[in-house]
């Protein structure tokens, strides 16, 4: 086949695929002897119903592999701080909507009245709202009740989780694995469901407004972008834990910075940053256009913080005057439950014991925490054998971001980023 007619053939192929034909996967020579094979496959873009068809499946099957998980590991769905002093707190905010008043300070308690001070109960946030009128009003006993609100945020994290994924090139059953993996993970099973769902209403948002900002970043979607990552920040700011909002943090400046050096290898980035200020400066003002396709990004965070400003404020307002900042804070170890090196060991082996630092000293106990984590780490090193340097040129940046989030939480006051 002569090369003018194989370029006519590769350009109808592609107009095929342009209009939404089926496009063949390859196109072969013929003659005196074979052509190289041309890959002319053109996947369609997906439909907007089966996205959000295959988003609601991913959350539905999340939350119930959750209740699965905590019917044959625990029966209890919550225990220790979830039945002391969140269950107690949340029961108060739907009991003050019921009479008619906003709940920021609760007429049953005596010391630690003011739910909208301690920032962990998530009044501000008119989704946690919705779901604690929807979840009492059933009129269950407060373990099931527990197990409702527990159930619906685990199938907001795995849907948020897959939306990440599938925005990251990935197929959608390739976008289930860190559906999976963000919301069953051995920390959210063993802290997030059954003591801390502080953490895990907030947490659950965290995968939409990282999905968000990925979508913020791409000129492509329009002028409102911003909007979507901005409603879900002021979820996650006003779900609310100060943890998680330092994870969205992160995500950001790692986001912001894969965009600015955009093309550029990692050494190349090093070098410029052991040049100091100039040579960032230099890096800066080559990458202007960057930084002018950036702007969404730093409107959603804006739009994100003004919503949830109410939170923030008392937050700021009343921490000095708190009884966790002048009894429970001072007198913890920061360097607690920070993650020791053996206990990465529990990615595959969730019965393997090491020793961490808790509040009360060094102690064996499990590392059930970072369980679950085995797939994703067994797939990694596969292909770092497979493709090696390709790989790390391909994804080097993504690779960061894994390598600063084991680091922190091997660091005191990060442990929750495990």
């Amino acid at each position: 086949m002569r090369y003018a007619e194989t370029v006519r053939m590769v350009g109808r192929t592609m107009a095929k695929a342009a209009v939404g034909g089926a496009a063949p996967r390859e196109i072969r020579g013929a003659g005196h002897g074979k052509a190289p094979t041309i890959p002319t496959q053109f996947p369609a873009k997906p439909s907007l119903f089966s996205e959000c068809l295959w988003t609601l499946l991913a959350g539905l099957l999340t939350s119930v592999l959750g209740a699965l998980f905590m019917m044959l590991l625990w029966q209890p769905f919550w225990m220790d701080d979830f039945q002391e002093q969140f269950m107690p707190c949340l029961v108060d905010v739907h009991r003050a909507l019921g009479e008619g008043s906003f709940p920021l300070i609760s007429t049953c308690s005596w010391q630690g009245a003011q739910l909208g001070g301690e920032y962990l109960f998530g009044i501000f946030s008119v989704f946690n709202l919705g779901v604690l009128q929807l979840v009492f009003s059933l009129g269950m006993s407060l373990r099931n009740t527990a197990a409702a609100i527990v159930l619906i945020y685990l199938a907001v994290c795995g849907a948020g989780a897959f939306r990440v994924g599938r925005a990251m090139a990935l197929t959608r059953p390739n976008a289930l694995v860190p559906a999976f993996a963000a919301a069953l993970n051995g920390w959210m099973l063993a802290w997030g469901v059954r003591a801390w769902v502080s953490f895990l209403i907030p947490c659950a948002w965290l995968g939409w407004a990282w999905w968000g900002l990925l979508i913020a970043a791409r000129p492509r979607y329009g002028v409102w972008r911003f909007l979507p990552a901005g409603l879900f920040l002021y979820l996650l700011f006003a779900g609310a834990h100060p943890h998680v909002d330092l994870m969205i943090a992160l995500v950001t400046a790692w986001l912001v910075l894969g965009r600015l050096f955009a093309g550029q290898r990692l050494g190349k980035i090093w070098r410029l940053a052991r040049r100091g200020t100039y040579g960032l400066s230099l890096r800066l003002a080559a990458g202007r256009t960057v930084v002018a396709r950036l702007w969404p990004v730093a409107a959603a965070w804006a739009l994100g913080l003004s919503l949830a400003s109410p939170a923030i404020a008392m937050l700021m307002e009343t921490i000095a005057t708190t009884v966790r900042a002048h009894h429970d804070l001072p007198g913890r170890d920061l360097s607690a439950w920070s993650v020791p090196l053996w206990a990465f060991f529990g990615l595959a082996v969730s019965a393997f014991q090491a020793r961490w630092p808790t509040w009360s000293g060094m102690g064996l106990r499990s590392c059930f925490d970072v369980y679950n984590g085995f797939v994703p780490a067994v797939a990694l090193l596969a292909i770092l054998v497979r493709s090696g340097r390709g790989f790390l040129r391909r994804h080097g940046w993504e690779m960061v971001l894994l390598l600063a989030v084991g680091f922190l939480c091997c660091r005191g006051y990060f442990g929750n980023f495990r």
